[in-house]
C-alpha cells in the first residue's frame, strides 16, 4: 500500500509540473500571436499612410 501511495503522489506531482509547463508555453504562444497581430495592424496603418 505504501508503494502505491508514493507512486500516486509522484504521478500527481509530475502531472502538475506538466500542466504548469503547458500553461507557460501557451502563454508564450498567445503573446507571440498578439504581438504579430499588433505588428500586422501597424504595418497596415503604415501602408495607408504611405498611400
Amino acid at each position: 500500500g505504501v508503494n502505491v501511495l508514493s507512486t500516486k503522489s509522484e504521478l500527481k506531482l509530475a502531472m502538475e509540473k506538466r500542466n504548469r509547463n503547458r500553461i507557460e508555453i501557451e502563454r508564450k504562444f498567445e503573446g507571440e500571436e498578439n504581438k504579430s497581430q499588433f505588428q500586422i495592424a501597424l504595418e497596415e496603418r503604415a501602408k495607408r499612410l504611405d498611400d
